[in-house]
């Protein structure tokens, strides 16, 4: 197959959750087939990473939105354009207006490329994509859904205090339903990375048949994460995510309101390591103490992870699989997360990780790992099993294979 992948994050170096999954995933997919990459880039210095890339793919497109600003990926939008998309479901309506050079670059591309199928994750890049997808010879189109966005906006709403900020984040909830339905509805099949979304998917839009869904999760590269030795920081806890995703800053003001206080009280010398970028977050508004540690980006979070005694993933709000749980558990520092943190997941609670769900019970599974090495080991020692058995990118990779074969054979056997 010749295969387009469409991405918003430059997929090398695969720092964050969606780079990690899209680079694996492309390159597990470059074993069968001819793939290039179509990605946004936030500055040119990002296509120093392009070798890798070119070493698996036919061709790597790396575009700077003309009209883009500071902290966005691209435009911003105006005050109004929420409500509008209540009754216009236009991805511009949310995402902002789309940058005209993408847009012209991404339909270049797609028209000369003659490709089989395109893949675009995540549903932000259906905002370049809109006029192509109503294109009678199109390609096959496949999203990939990192989350079901639409159930992240609802968990906001449900989340949100005083009824001025309850109403607005009512209608950007009902108006992105509206987009994610229709953009469901517009694509030939969706990728989703548990059994969770799926049925979440499902219930939002019922419209949406089950069999023009494929379950792809998050994995690991387990080869990736083995560093060797790193010295271990005795009482560190590390949540890694950047604070500019709502869900990581809701988690971080969450714990440091509600649970970080518990566990100060029992370990006085503990160290909190928050990682990942602040850019445009107002940090100074979350509870500080000379206990805790904004490093901002960290380019390898590797080593940071691994020298830690916990990783905290104390997640209210979101969807998808948490990549951060993975890459903790495959480098060997047990976690402690919330349900919702370790929703979608296949690992149980006191074998691979401690699940907990309020803060004190969060507080007292935090402690209890710092103050017992053996029950650290064990809870890592199952996780590592777990992973291999289920998460590894190679096993991921064939199935998604599969499913891509399958599509394609049935649309030629629809069109014969």
């Amino acid at each position: 197959m010749n295969i387009l992948w469409v991405s918003s994050f430059f997929p090398f170096p695969p720092d964050n959750g969606a780079k990690i999954r899209g680079y694996f995933l492309i390159r597990e997919l470059s074993k069968w087939n001819e793939i290039s990459v179509f990605s946004l880039i936030q500055s040119p210095q990002e296509l120093e990473n392009i070798e890798p890339l070119q070493q698996i793919c036919r061709e790597v497109y790396g575009i700077l939105p003309g009209d883009k600003l500071f902290g966005s990926l691209d435009g911003r939008r105006r005050w109004y354009d929420v409500p509008m998309g209540m009754f216009f479901p236009h991805p511009k309506y949310f995402f902002g207006p789309p940058s005209k050079n993408v847009v012209e670059k991404l339909t270049q591309v797609m028209i000369h490329g003659k490709y089989d199928l395109v893949i675009t994750e995540p549903l932000m890049m259906i905002n370049y994509l809109w006029d192509l997808l109503n294109h009678h010879q199109r390609p096959l189109m496949v999203l990939s859904e990192l989350n079901v966005e639409s159930l992240i906006q609802e968990q906001t709403y449900l989340f949100a205090r005083g009824d001025i900020q309850k109403l607005r984040k009512y209608i950007y909830f009902r108006s992105f339903i509206s987009l994610e339905r229709t953009a469901c509805e517009k694509f030939d099949h969706i990728l989703v990375v548990s059994d969770k979304d799926m049925d979440q998917l499902l219930r939002l839009f019922p419209s949406i048949s089950r069999d023009r869904l494929s379950l792809v999760p998050n994995g690991v590269d387990v080869n990736w994460y083995d560093i060797g030795e790193v010295t271990h920081e005795e009482n560190t806890l590390i949540y890694n995510g950047a604070l500019t995703y709502i869900a990581n800053y809701d988690a971080v003001k969450y714990f440091l309101k509600e649970i970080f206080p518990l566990i100060l009280l029992e370990v006085p010398q503990i160290k909190l390591i928050i990682t990942g970028r602040t850019d445009g977050v107002d940090i100074s508004s979350l509870p500080y103490s000379d206990h805790i540690i904004f490093t901002g980006y960290v380019s390898d979070i590797r080593p940071v992870v691994k020298s830690s005694s916990v990783c905290v993933v104390p997640l209210r709000v979101g969807g998808g699989t948490r990549l951060k749980i993975l890459e903790a558990l495959a480098i060997g520092t047990p976690v402690v997360a919330t349900a919702k943190g370790a929703e979608g997941l296949r690992l149980e609670s006191g074998r691979d990780l401690l699940i907990a769900n309020s803060p004190e019970e969060f507080a007292e599974n935090v402690v209890k790992l710092l103050r017992d090495p053996d029950l650290r080991e064990f809870l890592t020692r199952n996780a590592r099993s777990s992973i291999d058995e289920i998460y590894g990118w190679s096993h991921i990779g064939h199935k998604l294979q599969a499913s891509l074969e399958h599509l394609l054979d049935s649309r030629v056997r629809g069109a014969g």
